[in-house]
């Protein structure tokens, strides 16, 4: 005859309730992945749609202030969108836990999650360094999105800043490649808010008129592009230095490290069609290239002022 066991049968329903328990707990954390998902997800589609407005917008704004204050604006989203991701995967994680440990109190997961860092110091400790930086140079303002910066020490590693995240920053180079650059190792930026140097081309002519037509005819051959010489030379001034001597500038845009277009073969250029006019070469000097950026202008201007007013009290006082 079959007689029940009562400690067998408290036994086998008590897997039976913990299995029924641990499916559930098993369905709920799944959900919990899915809503995290699916959240995610949405942000990341918002994200797509309002980007590419504020892009456009920065684009076609000509204000320096507002193109700032929209780049500003892509500096936020781009810190937003890793801000969102992190918070959302953290906070799921954290119900997770919770549902798989009912009883456990919350302190306890701080505990385990303090175990967990001492024990993967060397992976976080690197992590904690990159968002820590990242938070100083976003703070102070060093850069934002679409700026052109050379990233210092590594002088061979600059280009238009893309995207900026808690951990790294991303640059698209003028040849295309993506470059990442973890935030701890950037210990200086050389900066270009236009994403282009402003470069002067004078040239030292004989003839004021001919000397001009060499020029304009040369200027045609330099090769015009976003990544090459956004702005073409332009001729802004013609002016006589001396009886037989006029200077002739002209003023162009230049993408960083295409500066060579200019400096070197502009400048074999404009000789070349100077010596190719059938006439008398007209060009006494040059031409010479150098920056002509008119913030460091103004700059170098007040610093020159103080020195002069300083070596003028120094020449007054002495007796």
């Amino acid at each position: 005859m079959f007689t029940l066991n009562g400690p067998y049968v408290a036994n086998a329903v008590s897997d039976l309730v913990s299995s029924q328990a641990a499916g559930s707990r098993l369905l709920k954390a799944a959900l919990i992945l899915f809503i995290a998902s699916t959240l995610l997800f949405l942000f990341n589609r918002l994200i797509e749609l309002v980007t590419p407005k504020v892009a456009q917008r920065a684009d076609v704004i000509t204000t320096p202030e507002n193109v700032m204050r929209l780049r500003r604006a892509e500096t936020f989203i781009s810190l937003s969108i890793t801000i969102v991701r992190v918070f959302v995967v953290v906070a799921a994680l954290f119900v997770i836990w919770q549902i798989s440990h009912p009883g456990a109190h919350p302190v306890a997961l701080i505990g385990v999650g303090t175990v967990v860092v001492v024990l993967a110091g060397a992976t976080v400790v690197p992590l904690l360094r990159d968002v820590t930086y990242g938070f100083i140079m976003i703070a102070e303002k060093w850069y934002g999105v679409g700026d052109h910066v050379v990233i210092e020490p590594m002088a061979g590693s600059g280009g238009v800043v893309e995207k900026i995240t808690l951990r790294a920053t991303k640059l698209r180079s003028v040849n295309g490649e993506a470059i990442w650059v973890h935030h701890q190792h950037i210990q200086g930026v050389r900066v270009t808010s236009a994403a282009s140097h402003p470069l002067a081309i004078e040239t030292f002519v004989s003839d004021p008129k001919l000397g001009r037509k060499v020029v304009e005819d040369a200027i045609t051959v330099i090769p015009i592009s976003p990544t090459t010489v956004p702005q073409p030379p332009t001729i802004t001034e013609v002016k006589q230095i001396s009886d037989s001597l006029w200077r002739i500038t002209a003023i162009c845009e230049v993408t960083p490290f295409r500066e060579w277009i200019i400096d070197n073969f502009a400048v074999k250029v404009i000789k070349k069609t100077d010596l190719l006019t059938g006439k008398d070469p007209v060009i006494v000097h040059g031409p010479i290239v150098y920056y002509a950026d008119a913030t460091a202008e103004k700059r170098y201007q007040r610093s020159a002022t103080v020195r002069k007013r300083v070596r003028a009290a120094s020449s007054a006082a002495r007796p």
